[in-house]
């Protein structure tokens, strides 16, 4: 098992733009996925039973989806998990998903974790089957988008996680970041959802 490799957003924003640019993929909806798949570190690893085999990296892709998506049936474990490899596959992947499902950011992030953009059956109808998972990414890319990538951005991502765990579901952390010069206030209210 790999230890732990956590790198900075900061240090990754070129890999990530690079990529952005060249798959037509959101930078920020890039940096969503990496948090929430890896939480930004270079060797996370997920046993995935209903598959039989794991996801690697930062952004948490099967090794046989990544042979596919990057035409190279060599690739390795290993090369997978370097972070500019890793995003590539990802950023491709990603941006694969976004062609298939017309452009709606929901479905390709839904398709990226579940295969496709699957919804639950009655009474919910029109919920993703990972529902979760796709508000959990949605809420970081609006945060990224917002924010960008830096401390703010960070804290506000991991407090607005703590704050989802802590109230439970059925409440969405509102957020309000008040910065004077490098010091940053964040305050926290919260709503029900609908």
């Amino acid at each position: 098992m790999l230890g732990a490799v956590v790198l900075s957003p900061e240090k990754l924003d070129p890999i990530i733009s690079e990529m952005g640019i060249k798959y037509r993929v959101d930078p920020a909806l890039l940096k969503a996925h990496i948090k929430t798949e890896s939480n930004w570190d270079v060797n996370a690893s997920r046993f995935e039973a209903h598959k039989g085999d794991a996801s690697w990296g930062l952004m948490q892709l099967l090794l046989v989806t990544a042979k596919q998506v990057l035409g190279n049936p060599n690739l390795t474990i290993t090369q997978l998990t370097q972070p500019r490899v890793n995003i590539e596959a990802g950023a491709k992947y990603l941006s694969q998903q976004i062609a298939r499902y017309n452009g709606i950011i929901p479905d390709a992030i839904a398709a990226y974790n579940a295969g496709s953009a699957r919804f639950k059956a009655a009474p919910k109808q029109h919920e993703y089957i990972n529902q979760d998972y796709v508000d959990k990414v949605w809420k970081n890319y609006s945060i990224y988008k917002a924010l960008g990538t830096g401390v703010i951005a960070e804290a506000v991502t991991s407090i607005s996680e703590t704050a989802t765990n802590i109230l439970g579901t059925d409440t969405v952390p509102i957020y309000m970041v008040v910065g004077l010069m490098t010091v940053g206030i964040v305050l926290m209210s919260t709503s029900r959802s609908e």
